[in-house]
């Protein structure tokens, strides 16, 4: 990752900008590239690699989420969906030259019609999770666990909206225990403004 280690990343916060290789200098990251603030699917993984903030303190391990816009970032915020730092790539550089893809509207209304990103969003909201239909629903994400070095210990693409990273390999990559009955007891605010799961055009 030290070829992208300048690329410059935007705190919502402060509008203060850092660049991408602080993240791991002098320490290991877990980094969660987003699809957008709004996204149900996106919120429960955030919940849930939440789980893990104490320990990966702990372990001097920075937990870090990425967004690809602005848009969206206040709620999320505010729903406190993520244990660790936020920041915005607005340029979506660094999404594009990474490799993180976009899928297309054809790719969503596959997934919903194979009732995939439904049963996976219903299980969001049973866990409190809800979501929005706000921004770019095309972009996907995914995670990476760097170590001080900017190597890659554990690397996961979204190849569609519903691709879920390992959480045990994201633990282990990061030398924490993995507690599943944890991650899969998520609760969080109920928040959603509109229609969750259902894919526009």
């Amino acid at each position: 990752m030290n070829k992208f280690a300048n690329y410059m990343l935007l705190s919502p916060s402060n509008g203060q900008k850092i660049p991408f290789g602080s993240l791991w200098s002098g320490n290991k990251a877990v980094v969660f590239f987003m699809r957008r603030f709004g996204c149900v699917l996106c919120r429960h993984t955030a919940f849930k690699l939440s789980k893990m903030a104490p320990q990966l303190s702990a372990n001097n391990v920075r937990l870090a989420a990425i967004g690809p816009e602005k848009l969206g970032y206040d709620e999320f915020k505010q729903g406190k969906f993520f244990a660790g730092e936020i920041y915005v790539d607005e340029s979506k550089e660094l999404y594009n030259s990474i490799g993180y893809k976009r899928e297309g509207f054809l790719g969503l209304m596959g997934e919903l019609i194979k009732g995939k990103l439904t049963a996976m969003s219903n299980e969001a909201k049973k866990d409190g999770v809800t979501g929005n239909m706000k921004g770019d629903v095309h972009q996907l994400g995914g995670v990476l666990v760097l170590d001080s070095a900017g190597n890659k210990l554990y690397e996961f693409v979204q190849n569609e909206a519903t691709d879920q990273p390992d959480y045990a390999a994201v633990a282990a990559a990061a030398g924490v225990s993995f507690d599943k009955s944890a991650i899969d007891s998520v609760t969080g605010p109920e928040t959603c403004d509109t229609e969750c799961s259902v894919p526009k055009k």
